[in-house]
């Protein structure tokens, strides 16, 4: 990503553009490589290296069988999330969302009443008429929301954050980012809750 927050495709463009057979680039950081060959398509593989977590503020938990929602208007943070996932896809259900208004019109046609089932990952800055921020109060999602942004040290962002009691995470470290995945503990709450009851 740059400094900007838009995400910097022109390398793996100069690459396919550049050869019609593929070839790699060493990219700071990670490795590119395209392949072509006739009639089989183009095969992308990227390496990034491990990083090694150990700041708890970068890190989410998710619970086996809840809906992440990613709501951002750039592809890139969509595929860095896909990454960042990985293999635990199969443990819940991700919903990609693209703008304010792609927004308003998933949350009319999906129950309310399962939001707590839900992980809302909001962007700031949607391109639109609402931002994340005006949506996660709009919709009262401030307890099942991280806002995560370019925009997080922005001095209005962080009051408004604070006011939500939002979570929010500097899109510089998505590269440091850690996903922890737990077991469901809503349903093993409510069996200790009837337990002692």
């Amino acid at each position: 990503m740059q400094k900007d927050g838009r995400c910097n495709t022109q390398p793996a463009v100069d690459l396919i553009r550049g050869s019609s057979t593929g070839g790699s680039r060493t990219i700071p950081g990670r490795r590119v490589a395209v392949g072509r060959s006739q009639g089989a398509g183009t095969q992308t593989k990227i390496e990034i290296p491990a990083v090694q977590i150990t700041m708890q503020s970068n890190e989410i938990v998710l619970f086996d069988g809840q809906e992440l929602v990613i709501v951002d208007d750039e592809e890139c943070i969509h595929l860095s999330w896909n990454i960042l996932i990985g293999s635990n896809a199969s443990k819940m259900k991700v919903t990609h969302i693209y703008s304010d208004v792609e927004f308003e019109k998933w949350i009319q046609e999906n129950n309310k009443d399962s939001f707590s089932s839900r992980l809302f990952l909001f962007d700031y800055d949607l391109k639109g008429k609402l931002t994340g921020l005006e949506l996660i109060e709009k919709y009262q999602l401030m307890f099942e929301s991280h806002l995560i942004t370019g925009m997080a040290n922005d001095e209005h962002v962080k009051k408004e954050s604070k006011r939500l009691k939002v979570k929010t995470i500097s899109k510089d470290e998505l590269p440091n980012f850690h996903i922890r995945f737990e077991k469901n503990i809503f349903s093993s709450q409510s069996a200790r809750f009837l337990e002692a009851t």
